[in-house]
């Protein structure tokens, strides 16, 4: 048996190994008619982490996530936003910087909003804690 670990839709393998006639499972979304899976509410994931901020007073925070192709990613930052959106703060696309689920994507992603993305005197991030490990 295979167990796949947050497939995108489109990738082929889970079809596959199904083909072939290999048990297969999927874990982190739901998985194709047929297949065992056990799914995670990415959105709600974002929410609950946007509501740590936002019991703290922390309202202008900045989100690196992954990459924006990423279905985790962008339901994670739809959630968060959505969170914000409902007590009346934003979270705009401008304060979102996306990257690989990894140290070095998450410094390139800081460097670009860094580099003037927005203004780091005027709103700056009143948040030091990353969000990455609050997911």
């Amino acid at each position: 048996a295979v167990v796949i670990r947050s497939p995108e839709p489109e990738d082929r393998i889970e079809r596959e190994l199904r083909r072939l006639g290999i048990p297969t499972g999927v874990f982190g979304r739901a998985g194709d008619p047929g297949t065992s899976s056990a799914a995670i509410d990415e959105e709600t994931v974002g929410t609950i982490a946007a509501e740590r901020f936002i019991v703290r007073g922390r309202l202008h925070p900045v989100v690196i996530a992954g990459r924006d192709d990423m279905q985790v990613s962008t339901r994670r930052v739809a959630g968060f936003q959505a969170a914000f959106a409902a007590h009346g703060a934003a979270v705009d696309d401008a304060r979102v910087a996306h990257g690989e689920f990894t140290a070095a994507g998450g410094y390139r992603a800081m460097h670009a909003l860094l580099a003037g993305r927005w203004s780091i005197t005027h709103n700056a991030p009143t948040t030091r804690p990353c969000l990455m490990p609050a997911l």
